[in-house]
Order: C-alpha cells, then sequence, then structure tokens
C-alpha cells in the first residue's frame, strides 16, 4: 500500500542554514573548480547550504509549517559553525566537513519536536541529517568519486560564520526525483520577531 494516497496534494520541504557570503562565494569557488577538473555540472546548481530536515506533507499545511519556524527561531540563539576539509559519502558525493556538530544535531532534535505533534506528522514524513555537512558535489560516477576523494581528503578548507536563520525552500513532491528546482523560499532569523506571514 502506498504511503502517498495523492501526490498532486504534496509538497516536498527543506529546512535548512545558509552560510555567510563570504562562505558562499568560498565555497562556490570549490563547486567551481571542481566541476571544471572532473566536468561534474551538479556543483553548479545549488547555493552553498547545510541541510536540517526535509519534510514531505500535504500544501494545506504550508502556512501551518510556517508559523511554526517562525515561533522556533524567534527563541534561538545564534551559534557559530566551523568548516574544515572535506570528505565523501561512497560512491557519490564529495562534501566540506562541519566541525562540532553536536549544535546543529541539537537544532534538529529541537525543531522535529516542535513540528511532529503540531502537523500530526508521521516518521516517514520527516528526513533527517544524521551527518552535517556542505555538499560540492553530488550524483558522481563511481570513477569520479574515488578520482575526487584521494584529492580532497588531502586539501584545506578553513571558514567559519554565526549561524543566524533557517531557510524554507518548498516545491510539488515528485517520488523519486530530486533534480527539479525549489519553487519558493522564505528565511526566519534567529531571535527576532518576525513580521506577519500572512499579513
Amino acid at each position: 500500500m502506498s504511503l502517498i494516497k495523492n501526490n498532486n496534494e504534496q509538497q516536498e520541504y527543506l529546512v535548512l542554514i545558509s552560510p555567510t557570503r563570504q562562505v558562499r562565494e568560498a565555497v562556490k569557488k570549490v563547486k567551481d573548480l571542481f566541476a571544471e577538473k572532473f566536468k561534474a555540472t551538479h556543483p553548479l546548481e545549488s547555493v552553498a547550504h547545510i541541510s536540517v530536515m526535509n519534510i514531505i506533507m500535504d500544501k494545506n499545511n504550508e502556512n501551518k509549517l510556517k508559523e511554526i519556524l517562525k515561533n522556533f527561531c524567534k527563541d534561538q540563539e545564534v551559534f557559530n559553525i566551523f568548516l574544515s576539509g572535506y570528505d565523501g559519502f561512497r560512491p557519490h558525493t564529495i562534501f566540506i566537513k562541519v566541525i562540532e556538530e553536536k549544535a546543529i544535531t541539537a537544532l534538529h532534535r529541537r525543531l522535529k519536536e516542535a513540528i511532529t505533534p503540531r502537523l500530526n506528522l508521521e516518521t516517514w514524513q520527516i528526513g533527517t541529517y544524521s551527518n552535517p555537512h556542505m555538499t560540492v558535489a553530488r550524483n558522481l560516477t563511481e570513477d569520479i568519486y574515488n578520482k575526487a576523494i584521494g584529492e580532497y581528503r588531502g586539501r584545506k578548507f578553513e571558514q567559519s560564520f554565526a549561524a543566524d536563520n533557517l531557510t524554507l525552500l518548498w516545491r510539488k513532491y515528485m517520488s523519486g526525483n530530486k533534480s527539479h528546482k525549489w519553487e519558493g523560499k522564505q528565511e526566519f532569523k534567529f531571535g527576532q520577531a518576525q513580521e506577519s506571514l500572512f499579513g
């Protein structure tokens, strides 16, 4: 039996942490160099971010989700994120490592506790990220991965930034298709009164 009865009514949502412009530009340089050297196009398609949570739910709950995020972020404190070096998920992804992941995993846990009961979500509707990271390239062939990982594990990359927001992206849910573009975006600042979402 299918868990999703009507895909047309389902939306996919991604909650992420957006770094500062300085970090975004530094990561873009890394992605551009990777794409040029390994002829991989995917790194050019997304802006640097750290994924926190993926949600699949009915579009009718979207405003409620935004209200939850607004209230959640008002109570969050800014914290520092440190990026250092490279690693990979064999055999398809190269990423920049996040050092001291506890702050992000704790944020994820608190957010899940805030969202799940309010939206009456089941476990399968929330995707977790047990290894916070910043992607350089994914959907690589095994051959390209093997060539790249040995080189990139020996390279240095050092950046840090103050995490002061969560960003929500959304698009129509398409089972098995993760390549279509996000249709909407909204940012929620930590520790600040948010303007009315519906006014």
